[in-house]
């Protein structure tokens, strides 16, 4: 038995050796892995983060050039229904269908 025990024993020395440098292995593995997870986990939330502040961006720009001209038209309109057709939205408005011509002139009539 004890010539058995001799045999083995280095053996069983060097198999828990190894065992445990595969197991230290797999640590640093696994502890890269989750540090790339970490990193990617905040790129995501960069990118989303700047994803929702351009469609703000774009949502801010877009309602201003629908509701701007709106404005000048009802400020238009409410002119003519008072029966001042001289008013040509305050320099915002194509003249003679050039829309490079805006209208800068004043009317006192």
């Amino acid at each position: 038995m004890e010539l058995a025990t001799q045999k083995v024993r280095p053996h069983l020395k060097r198999y828990a050796e190894a065992t445990e440098t595969i197991v230290a292995l797999n640590k640093s593995l696994v502890d890269y892995s989750g540090a790339a997870i970490t990193n990617s986990v905040a790129s995501a939330r960069t990118g989303v983060l700047v994803g929702i502040g351009a469609a703000i961006v774009i949502t801010l720009f877009v309602v201003g050039s629908i509701t701007r001209p709106l404005a000048v038209a009802v400020g238009v309109l409410e002119h003519v229904a008072q029966g001042d057709l001289t008013h040509h939205g305050g320099g915002n408005v194509p003249r003679r269908g050039r829309p490079d011509a805006r209208c800068t002139e004043t009317h006192d009539g």
